[in-house]
């Protein structure tokens, strides 16, 4: 069987910059298992799968992997799969859709370049110690930022935010498997959004690095579901974005691939409605024969 495949960059500032993400177009079912051993081929880190198919609801149903298990929700495959329903499947200018995931459904909309998702209510946590996140990560306490709390955010997947003082010990910082299983250790998340408030670039307001761990440590080059849940966590601790949240959001640098990621939001009743925004850049356009 031959399935069409593509390769797109999201949260892209040029070519061959921003999130890879492989996007494959489903003919019929693929078992599960072996939607995983195609993204863990892709080796990215995620592979969205799409049926061309709509639901009763007229959304389209779609997976997300990454190469060592299926996830709920994920930013830049979203961007991505709806980018390309747009240009392969739908192939007409369309300015809204919605993406159907496991535990969500997700609407999708278009304003020029860039696309956005709207983020699924989410759930903020624990706050934690600067102690004990400094010891059990192996991070210098001075490199953490007393201003906000370092806490947990969750929506399909959980997220561990901490506030960073200053880009230097921002790009300093690694993460280690010790880490991740003193994470585990202590029912933490394995996926930890490290942020400051000095960004390299003058245009951005934030800059981010994203680690996780699948099949070893990684980084990720642009992370949409961690600005989702960050821009929730903003405007539940920031003062300044209480009410209403516009923010550009560079990411990539130490892996050279450069990213930018816009987040907005707005005060909505007791609750915040965010949105994730980027640019999606074509790459590759060929066959998967599995």
């Amino acid at each position: 069987m031959s399935l069409k495949i593509y390769i797109v960059d999201v949260f892209a500032v040029a070519e061959l910059t921003g999130n890879q993400l492989a996007v494959v177009i489903l003919k019929a079912d693929l078992s599960p298992e072996r939607m995983l051993s195609i993204a863990n081929e892709m080796n990215f880190s995620e592979t969205v799968f799409i049926s061309p198919n709509k639901n009763s609801d007229g959304s389209y149903p779609i997976r997300i992997f990454t190469p060592s298990h299926e996830i709920d929700f994920a930013g830049h495959p979203l961007l991505g799969a709806a980018w390309t329903i747009k240009e392969y499947v739908e192939k007409s200018k369309i300015d809204n859709l919605v993406l159907k995931l496991n535990k969500h459904l997700i609407p999708i909309s278009f304003d020029r370049n860039t696309v956005w998702f709207e983020s699924p209510k989410v759930c903020l946590d624990d706050k934690y110690s600067l102690f004990d996140i400094s010891k059990g990560l192996n991070i210098p306490l001075e490199y953490l930022d007393t201003d906000l709390p370092i806490q947990k955010i969750s929506a399909g997947i959980s997220v561990l935010m901490i506030p960073i003082k200053n880009g230097n010990f921002l790009s300093s910082i690694e993460m280690s498997m010790v880490g991740f299983q003193w994470l585990k250790s202590n029912e933490l998340p394995n996926l930890v959004y490290f942020f400051t408030r000095c960004a390299v670039s003058k245009d951005s307001d934030f800059s981010v690095r994203f680690f996780f761990e699948s099949h070893g440590v990684r980084e990720d080059s642009a992370t949409g579901n961690g600005a989702a849940l960050f821009g929730n966590y903003l405007m539940r601790n920031a003062k300044q974005f209480k009410d209403n949240l516009q923010v550009r959001i560079e990411q990539g640098r130490n892996l050279n691939r450069p990213s930018m990621i816009l987040v907005k939001g707005q005060k909505n009743g007791v609750n915040a409605q965010v949105f994730v925004g980027g640019d999606v850049v074509p790459v590759l356009d060929g066959s998967l024969l599995v």
